[in-house]
């Protein structure tokens, strides 16, 4: 087990069912172990990305905490054998065995059931971690400065398709976003998601950066990002309970008569 020169003092984790189709389980799916320092939230993908008609509902929550739990083992089991391994090289081997072992439950479908989401494992005064796709991640810093390390590949993809239809002069088909963007970075519309493909790999991105006494991190889904950055955490630099949040969230949606996608939210405290 690794030696901790920083301690995280609390975490804070919540999780929310969309309201916006019914017959859909909670696909998000989080795991915190904070004696190990491991903490990882995933966001289900099934949908459609032309018309958002999800064809594998039922499945996805399945998929997802497979490939959380996996992913989870993997890294626990290497910290507990070695003091001296490159966790930036676990947490990408993780992603990738995980992404791996949930083949054989996603080669059935034309748009493979997966998973976005952000893997991290806080040591030695440093934060690691390793992300694909929507999920959002700040480190909100002991100066209130705030250090946002995720970028949101949703907005870039519709971006690009807009742009894609002004300059070709036509839409992109239902099999063209399937099959011709999802996984595939050669294409300037690619996007990634971890449905057993292994050219979901190549947009899995890992880095570290140094962390503080009184840092901040947060961590959480895309249903919850545009409050998170627009009506909380950024603008004015506080938190409260991970559930709180959420719930005042929900009650912003309902105002504006916006139907709520899942929601997961960690915050996670670091102290001296």
């Amino acid at each position: 087990m690794f030696n901790r020169d920083l301690e995280v003092t609390t975490v804070d984790h919540y999780t929310a069912k969309n309201t916006m189709y019914a017959e859909k389980r909670n696909e998000d799916y989080h795991i915190v172990d904070r004696e190990k320092g491991i903490f990882l939230v995933l966001d289900g993908v099934s949908r459609d990305a032309s018309n958002g008609v999800y064809e594998t509902p039922h499945l996805v929550p399945d998929v997802v905490s497979t490939l959380g739990n996996f992913i989870y083992q993997h890294i626990s089991n290497a910290l507990n054998r070695s003091e001296s391994i490159d966790i930036e090289q676990t947490l990408r081997e993780a992603v990738s065995r995980g992404n791996a072992h949930i083949a054989d439950m996603t080669c059935h479908y034309s748009f493979k059931p997966g998973a976005v989401g952000i893997v991290s494992v806080i040591c030695h005064k440093r934060f690691y971690y390793a992300f694909i796709g929507d999920c959002t991640g700040l480190v909100i810093h002991a100066d209130k400065t705030v250090t946002e390390f995720t970028e949101n590949q949703t907005e870039k993809l519709h971006h690009y398709i807009k742009q894609y239809a002004e300059t070709q002069g036509r839409r992109l088909s239902k099999d063209e976003i399937r099959n011709e963007i999802c996984n595939h970075s050669d294409s300037p519309l690619g996007y990634g998601v971890l449905d057993g493909n292994p050219r979901a790999l190549d947009f899995v991105k890992t880095a570290a950066m140094p962390l503080s006494a009184c840092d901040v991190i947060v961590l959480c889904t895309d249903g919850i990002e545009q409050y998170i950055k627009a009506e909380y955490v950024v603008p004015k630099r506080v938190l409260s309970s991970a559930e709180e949040i959420i719930e005042a969230s929900n009650a912003m949606d309902e105002k504006r008569q916006k139907r709520h996608d899942d929601k997961t939210l960690i915050i996670i405290r670091i102290g001296a």
